[in-house]
């Protein structure tokens, strides 16, 4: 489906490389693998900005509604909220397992995917991020990676500020911060396992092994041998089985 009519890769969508997988200058690939043209730098900006902002929005309703179950015993919302977490962990956990699964179940894994790494479904993310030095399927690994350590940073920085000019003792408002970091982290728990899981997947191709996210890097070579055991594998023993 990446090809043209004359059977070569369609070059007009963007389409290159082996088995048409990858992606040419100025196009990302989405998280249904198909190649999209990034907008204009403006329209990115502008889109990341909007989907930052509510992705914030959320996040806030989020841990507010955790910090007020602390205090309402009644309060059974943090109980759904870590199930539904349980649920999409699992699943995503389970997609990444080559099997030869039934196709509803595939779709199945294909819907909650969606849900999981909300960022592959925005373009605009990964447009912003440089194309080589190092490929953009490094960065984001990278990116995913250090999520949780962003979320500490900024759970101390944002609740910190909020206790020098509020009445919060140092007390409420280090528990304050623990309970945020754990609420971001639990969400994006399933996106930053995903994404690190996906450097190992791999494809067969004449003989050599080629990456499914990126079919323009070969498997084990020394540049993805270096970002699967550096950084991909300490943060799924880190974070895959520390969060939980």
């Amino acid at each position: 489906e990446n090809k043209d009519e004359h059977g070569e890769c369609d070059s007009a969508a963007g389409y290159e490389g082996i088995l048409c997988g990858s992606c040419a200058k100025d196009h990302i690939l989405t998280a249904e693998y198909t190649c999209t043209k990034c907008p204009s730098l403006t329209i990115t900006l502008l889109s990341a900005s909007l989907t930052v902002i509510a992705v914030l929005t959320v996040m806030i309703i989020l841990i507010r509604s955790s910090l007020k179950s602390v205090t309402h015993k009644k309060s059974v919302f943090s109980i759904y909220l870590k199930i539904f977490a349980n649920y999409i962990q699992l699943m995503v956990l389970a997609s990444s397992f080559k099997a030869q699964w039934p196709d509803e179940v595939r779709s199945l894994f294909r819907a909650h995917y969606r849900v999981s790494a909300f960022s592959d479904q925005i373009p605009q993310f990964s447009c912003l991020l440089p194309e080589s030095n190092p490929k953009r399927v490094f960065s984001t690994l990278l990116l995913s990676a250090t999520t949780p350590i962003m979320a500490l940073v900024a759970s101390v920085l944002a609740w910190s500020l909020i206790w020098l000019v509020t009445k919060l003792t140092r007390h409420e408002a280090a528990n304050r911060m623990i309970m945020t970091v754990i609420v971001i982290v639990f969400c994006l728990h399933p996106m930053i396992i995903s994404r690190n899981l996906a450097m190992f997947q791999c494809q067969d191709v004449s003989g050599s092994s080629y990456l499914r996210s990126d079919y323009s890097v070969e498997c084990w070579s020394s540049e993805h041998s270096t970002w699967t055991f550096n950084v991909a594998l300490p943060a799924i023993i880190l974070w895959g089985l520390g969060i939980p």
